[in-house]
């Protein structure tokens, strides 16, 4: 009998604590709504104030959750390490990124990602996009010497010797993306591709695919059919496009 009403009253001491949290929670949605409402006016604001100070600076408008957590030491850069099976053709790779990345325009003749050619800048605690700077491709076409501490750049030392390398900031004067090319010694001719990229560069307007500059191409679907519930999609399934060719890169 002592055990029922035990339990009877802690069962009720639950249902009041969870009845006084609910109410707690729906008067405060009045006070978020209107925090929520004051928050994005604000901004709206102050980014317009920014745009008549500063005009030739294209502000982002658009926070992420990654965006809020860049610091000078956390800048939120991508890195893509990509083996290449083949002989090195330096000129070749460099042509091709120019060609199908750098200098890529739509149907109206502008540029398909301007944004590798703009400078990202921080005023006031805002991100934004210069245009007005030099761009030159040699700057962000890098070749590495292949040479790790005395040794060249084999499988055994690569994670090491690219470790050392991601571990560097960008150039506060560039762009935020470099594409650097590591010779490798191996027994059969490989090379590896680090693909080095400010995430910023991959949202937004104008924004590109980690697959660009993989030079990768999507591959026109030979089948249609209709998918059921075993086969759907996996969500990560189109994160990168499927690679069908790299120009004539892969097969050299």
């Amino acid at each position: 009998m002592v055990r029922a009403e035990r339990g009877l009253r802690v069962q009720l001491r639950e249902q009041i604590y969870a009845y006084c949290a609910f109410c707690i929670a729906v008067s405060a949605l009045p006070a978020l709504a209107l925090s929520y409402v004051v928050v994005r006016i604000s901004k709206h604001l102050w980014l317009k104030l920014l745009s008549s100070r500063y005009p030739n600076l294209e502000f982002i408008r658009t926070d992420t959750v990654r965006s809020l957590l860049d610091t000078h030491r956390n800048q939120g850069i991508i890195n893509v390490l990509l083996c290449i099976k083949g002989a090195l053709d330096t000129e070749e790779i460099k042509n091709a990124l120019a060609q199908h990345v750098i200098d890529r325009r739509d149907q109206k003749g502008d540029l398909l990602f301007p944004r590798l050619r703009h400078l990202l800048v921080s005023s006031w605690g805002n991100y934004a996009w210069d245009a007005n700077i030099q761009f030159r491709l040699e700057n962000h076409f890098v070749m590495a010497n292949g040479v790790y501490r005395g040794r060249p750049v084999s499988d055994s030392n690569i994670q090491d010797y690219v470790s050392e390398i991601i571990s560097k900031y960008f150039p506060s004067d560039q762009p935020p993306w470099q594409y650097i090319i590591i010779p490798c010694v191996s027994i059969e001719p490989k090379y590896y591709i680090l693909v080095r990229v400010h995430h910023l560069l991959l949202t937004g307007k104008k924004s590109l695919n980690i697959g660009d500059l993989l030079l990768l191409r999507d591959k026109e679907p030979s089948r249609i059919f209709e998918q059921t519930e075993s086969s759907q999609e996996s969500p990560l399934a189109k994160l990168f496009p499927n690679p069908s060719a790299v120009l004539e890169l892969w097969d050299k």
